[in-house]
């Protein structure tokens, strides 16, 4: 396999008052002989309960102290009941693995179905591990490197007891159902040889990775116009205490130096030295990789107070005093463009799989 983990970093304040209500810990399942339901929210329960609960209470104490508010009790109280009800309706919420019509359906309250996928579509079910646990997800071959399909709880991690028991019986159970039937690849499958590079400019035994650096350059042009003004303008910061003041005026220029360093930055993949080349500042800082100590690709999809902000491919390589060592080689906005990328640095690396 190419990556085992498909981690996902999330930078927020206060990222756990968010997920209070969110499923934490168990996955249901029931498998049969050609149906399999997974039941991934049930801790969505006890939420339903306290919602009811705790809404319910404020409801009564305040239609208790207001005659207008008591006129409408029952519309109060079904307000309260609809609210809980999307809860409970979370928590019975169902992917159903059909073998007969080798599809997955995914059904809202077990009910209503909200999407249904083939077989053949499914590239893979993989871990995912993130700020919030470790969850397991469908990915697509149309989209192998996406955010997924979520069908499991949250784990605190692969030693979590409930997680070992849905790798022990249901991801088998899955595997059996999806992969099973599918003929076993060739032993020796004819390997292509890719020609036409995407990502990559050949220059000889030489490949410069391409990079679209035009809105980094803008940002810097901007910086640099915001502290130009800033530094040129009398009267800009008038009074301003010195951390005010180096905001006002200095941020700016920090920033532009941030992206002219981003700017600078280089890769190269020389074959006939069979070394990654990465350099920065125009060269005057330069580091070699070999090839041979490639391990695997990281890929990292990351967010930023809940908003998706690109994933990230990184480079992992062993160092001669046995540690592993990650170099961000890519970012991408458009996870469908991934594979192609991995396909043609591993062509360039000459990496087999």
């Amino acid at each position: 396999m190419r990556r085992r983990l498909y981690p996902e970093v999330h930078t927020a304040l206060g990222m756990e008052i968010l997920f209070i209500f969110a499923p934490m810990r168990k996955t249901k399942w029931k498998i049969g002989d050609t149906l399999i339901q997974v039941f991934p929210n049930r801790a969505y329960l006890l939420s339903g309960i306290l919602v009811l609960f705790i809404l319910g209470v404020i409801w009564t104490f305040m239609a208790k102290g207001s005659p207008s508010l008591q006129a409408s009790l029952a519309q109060g109280y079904i307000f309260v009941v609809i609210v809980a009800g999307f809860f409970f309706a979370n928590a019975v919420t169902a992917f159903v693995f059909d073998a007969n019509a080798k599809t997955v359906t995914q059904k809202w309250a077990g009910i209503l179905t909200l999407k249904t996928i083939a077989f053949d579509e499914i590239a893979a079910i993989d871990p995912v591990t993130g700020t919030n646990g470790l969850t397991y997800a469908i990915f697509k071959k149309s989209n192998r490197h996406g955010k997924g399909i979520r069908i499991s709880s949250y784990y605190k991690g692969f030693e979590d007891k409930t997680a070992i028991h849905f790798e022990a019986e249901l991801l088998p159970a899955l595997h059996h159902m999806i992969f099973g039937n599918q003929p076993a690849a060739t032993a020796n499958p004819v390997h292509v040889p890719i020609s036409s590079f995407e990502f990559y400019k050949e220059e000889g035994e030489i490949y410069h990775m391409k990079q679209n650096k035009i809105f980094t350059a803008v940002l810097m042009v901007l910086c640099l116009a915001w502290w130009y003004y800033a530094f040129t303008t009398p009267g800009y910061a008038p009074g301003k205490s010195p951390a005010r003041e180096f905001i006002a005026v200095w941020f700016p220029l920090v920033l532009a130096l941030v992206f002219a360093f981003i700017l600078t930055n280089s890769w190269q993949f020389d074959k006939q030295r069979r070394v990654i080349v990465s350099k920065s500042l125009g060269g005057l800082t330069k580091k070699e990789i070999p090839f041979d100590d490639f391990i695997r690709y990281n890929i990292v999809r990351k967010s930023t107070n809940l908003i998706y902000t690109g994933t990230e491919v990184k480079l992992m390589f062993n160092t001669p005093n046995g540690k592993y060592r990650e170099f961000a080689l890519r970012t991408f906005m458009n996870t469908n463009k991934i594979q192609r990328f991995l396909d043609e640095t591993d062509e360039i690396m000459g990496v087999k799989r």
